[in-house]
């Protein structure tokens, strides 16, 4: 398959993950100050792997979609905010709820593609969370590389078991003789 066609079917299955098993919310935590800015308001971005760093968009708003690319998630953060305010500073009829938004109190909640999250958090074992999550092996590494790419289902069972393991080491304590 041609590179373009590789990212055409990634792109699709990234519209595909976006619509189904990542529906974006946002979650405000307080309501609007006197100043008419969100203090806090935590907004979902969805981070997939790129060739040589990571993608990174909030999606759910119609007027605006901020997109960037950074070598890191430090960096695909920073370039978010600076996106927003780049449109505050130069969109003055725009969306209000983009206007409104106060990037000194932002904060986000990270959505990742399989190989992002698995890049991300290389210290985790593909293979392991694919035998906790009864898949094959090979298969959810494929994910974690891109190779292929996780039916919503898929995604969502290896997500349930990523949750219950943290479940699980959020009990443990360590032991050590003082």
């Amino acid at each position: 398959m041609a590179k373009s066609n590789l990212k055409s079917r990634r792109n699709e299955q990234s519209m595909e993950t976006s619509a189904g098993f990542f529906v974006i919310l946002f979650f405000f935590s307080q309501k609007m100050d006197n100043s008419k800015k969100y203090k806090m308001k935590t907004l979902q971005v969805i981070i997939e792997k790129g060739d040589n760093g990571l993608y990174g968009r909030i999606e759910g708003r119609k007027s605006y979609l901020p997109v960037t690319f950074g070598k890191s998630k430090k960096e695909v953060l920073q370039n978010l905010k600076e996106l927003i305010k780049d449109y505050q500073k130069h969109e003055k009829t725009g969306d209000s709820f983009w206007l409104k938004l106060d990037t000194k109190a932002l904060q986000f909640e990270m959505v990742y593609d399989l190989q992002a999250f698995f890049n991300e958090h290389d210290f985790l074992n593909a293979s392991a969370i694919a035998r906790h999550a009864n898949m094959n092996e090979s298969l959810v590494r494929q994910y974690a590389s891109g190779k292929k790419f996780p039916s919503v289902e898929q995604a969502k069972k290896l997500e349930d078991v990523i949750r219950s393991l943290i479940k699980e080491l959020h009990k443990v304590s360590l032991y050590a003789e003082v």
